[in-house]
């Protein structure tokens, strides 16, 4: 008996480890099938309010899962704004400073650029492969094609802001369908739909996809590919910047806010300028007096060397002085570098 219970326990073990690889690999054959091991894809993206619409065109580059480029192509206002997702780092190009910021991890959860997808939603800084375990649930229909419902809990210590993710993949080509996406008390926060469905690069793929905010009514965002290339090399200038680049850019940027404030910039000079003057003055006189003493002082009392007869420190009297007329003397001048001698006599009262 103890034998069949443990052999049903070891069946249930097996079988339910099995279930997880498959949904792991489920989950992984629609991410690459989307991404491919480079893309570029040319992408709209309309986000709908109550009171208003507004319309964004953009340009995206993906090499594998490190490296992310967004390039926002129009309204006129927004052209230029770029996003780089390298490895963990996320950056962002603003050209009206000519500036790029660093966003740290505690932003990628806020919206990106008004829409209703975040900063993590646009440049997948959390992996739905790496960062989850995977469950499968149960079977579900979506617009006529059978699907895998798959579960996604985040990992302990992962970089996902939110809770459980639930998937809708079809069966048949590894489209997703339907996402339902739950915050930390399981509460559904969005549910993402693929609308629409076509063949781009040569693949097919969701050609329309809605996000719906569940607590904001009225709210949409909704994003259409227009056009994809997969597996094309991509030139490494759009996701590196070489150290040249960087530093002619430094030195561009230092320029620019140098003369950005002339005033500024004068007064700044002034006072620099100023400074070193009355630095060097102080430092020439303060020379000049410190020469001037040891030159007195060695002219008048000390010399440079001096000569004592054997004796004289031990008993300081006249008779252990040196003859002025001391031949050992006279013959000192023939030395080079003694240009004089002059006798000293010290007296005390």
């Amino acid at each position: 008996m103890c034998r069949i219970i443990f052999i049903i326990f070891g069946s249930f073990l097996f079988c339910t480890k099995i279930l997880s690889q498959d949904a792991l690999e489920i989950v992984r054959r629609s991410e690459d099938r989307a991404k491919g091991k480079t893309s570029v894809a040319e992408i709209s993206i309309q986000t709908i309010r109550p009171e208003w619409k507004r319309d964004l065109k953009l340009k995206t580059w993906t090499l594998g899962n490190d490296f992310v480029v967004i390039l926002i192509q129009s309204p006129v206002k927004e052209r230029g704004i770029a996003f780089l997702k390298r490895k963990k780092e996320i950056w962002n190009w603003v050209p009206s400073i000519e500036r790029s910021i660093k966003l740290p991890p505690s932003m990628m959860s806020q919206s990106w650029m008004g829409t209703d997808f975040t900063n993590d939603d646009l440049v997948k800084e959390s992996s739905t492969v790496q960062d989850y375990r995977h469950s499968m649930t149960k079977d579900t229909q979506i617009m006529g094609r059978s699907c895998y419902q798959i579960r996604l809990d985040p990992e302990t210590g992962g970089s996902s802001n939110l809770g459980k993710i639930l998937l809708c993949i079809d069966k048949k080509d590894y489209l997703l369908m339907k996402a339902e996406y739950f915050d930390e008390d399981n509460q559904l926060v969005n549910t993402m739909n693929t609308t629409e469905i076509g063949i781009l690069g040569g693949r097919i793929l969701p050609l329309r996809i809605e996000l719906i905010p569940r607590d904001k009514k009225g709210h949409k965002t909704i994003m259409e590919y227009h056009k994809i290339i997969f597996d094309k090399p991509i030139a490494e200038k759009i996701l590196f910047r070489s150290a040249t680049q960087q530093t002619e850019m430094i030195y561009l940027l230092i320029w620019r806010n140098i003369w950005r404030n002339k005033r500024r910039t004068l007064i700044t000079m002034a006072s620099v300028a100023f400074t070193v003057f009355l630095a060097v003055t102080m430092k020439s006189m303060q020379t000049g007096v410190f020469e001037n003493l040891i030159r007195n002082m060695v002219g008048y009392y000390s010399g440079y060397l001096q000569v004592h007869k054997a004796g004289y420190w031990d008993e300081k009297v006249l008779e252990n002085c040196f003859n002025s007329a001391d031949s050992n003397l006279i013959s000192a001048l023939k030395y080079q570098g003694i240009k004089k001698i002059i006798p000293r006599l010290e007296t005390f009262i």
